[in-house]
């Protein structure tokens, strides 16, 4: 059985709900033809995949925390904001120069 629920930004979850969790995670999985049970290497090749989707590369960047605040106003997917900003900078000579200089 699936539930769904939803999650305002900032809302904690309540007693309840962190209880639901702890006993969830003590159960025993149960794989069938819907949900099959994957190898390490088919994993491993599915994760590879996904990071990969777009022909991006994972990187790691050290950023000021003011920059990290302003980038999760523009919502959930704020590293999809920052990639995208640093792409449109890198093509941009102007900005380029600004940056570098």
């Amino acid at each position: 059985m699936t539930v769904s629920i939803s999650i305002k930004k900032g809302q904690k979850p309540t007693q309840e709900q962190i209880q639901e969790v702890r006993e969830a995670a003590k159960r025993e999985q149960v794989f069938d033809e819907d949900c099959p049970e994957y190898s390490y290497e088919q994993l491993k090749r599915y994760r590879e995949a996904a990071l990969n989707r777009h022909g991006e590369k994972p990187v790691t960047l050290n950023l000021s925390e003011g920059t990290i605040q302003r980038a999760k106003e523009y919502g959930t997917d704020y590293r999809r904001v920052l990639s995208r900003l640093i792409d449109v900078a890198l093509g941009d000579p102007d900005m380029m120069k600004k940056v570098i200089n």
